[in-house]
């Protein structure tokens, strides 16, 4: 009885089988495979992907995030130095320098330049005193006020020239001019952002700017009236 019944239900499975086959859309119906290729086929229809995308979101319930703008962080502006002593020494120090180096390198330049005339050679020395001592006091001095660089050596190079010329070529007489005319130039360069820049006038008038002792110590105070403002 077993024996009969085996090859009926196997029978009945294939042709079970078949019929699913032929109403499966995803086998075709003349194609020469197996039962087993068969069976495996219909095993892997239906399955859903193993990667599935989101589902789309209706527009209405969408929510746009804002974004937030980053504003750049505020400049950072270099506060002046104190002015005090630490100032003052550095004056000191630069228009000692500047004299003593100004001098000895005018003074060769005047040598090597002696053939041209002594109006030619002269000139060299005041112009190549006023560049040094001008570019050393720019120096310290940018740290404090804002100021031209170039007017304030150039104009300081400028006014040891005029000095120059207007003591006819004389050097004793050149350092009563030198006072008056450098200070004025350098009064017009510095009136804008220092308060009661007159005295720089008369300090340099006054024999101060020699060795910047006293028009340090001038330069001193109306630089703390400037900071103030």
């Amino acid at each position: 009885g077993k024996s009969q019944l085996s090859p009926s239900l196997t029978s009945l499975a294939l042709s079970i089988g078949q019929g699913m086959f032929r109403f499966s859309p995803a086998i075709p119906l003349n194609t020469d495979l197996s039962t087993g290729e068969r069976v495996s086929l219909l095993a892997g229809i239906g399955e859903p992907p193993l990667h599935s995308p989101p589902p789309t979101v209706p527009a209405q319930y969408r929510q746009e995030i804002p974004q937030q703008s980053v504003s750049p962080p505020p400049p950072v502006t270099a506060e002046p130095t104190k002015v005090g002593m630490g100032f003052y020494l550095q004056w000191v120090l630069v228009n000692v320098a500047g004299l003593i180096a100004g001098f000895f390198m005018g003074a060769i330049a005047q040598t090597l330049l002696q053939s041209l005339g002594k109006i030619i050679s002269d000139q060299v020395l005041a112009a190549t005193m006023g560049l040094t001592i001008g570019y050393m006091q720019a120096i310290i001095l940018r740290r404090q006020i804002p100021i031209s660089e170039k007017q304030w050596i150039w104009g300081t190079t400028f006014g040891s020239c005029i000095s120059l010329l207007l003591s006819g070529h004389n050097s004793e007489t050149t350092l009563l001019w030198i006072g008056p005319v450098v200070g004025t130039i350098q009064w017009w360069i510095m009136r804008p952002v220092i308060k009661q820049a007159g005295w720089w006038i008369l300090v340099n008038t006054l024999l101060g700017w020699i060795g910047g002792i006293f028009s340090g110590a001038v330069l001193v105070l109306l630089l703390r009236n400037a900071n103030q403002r």
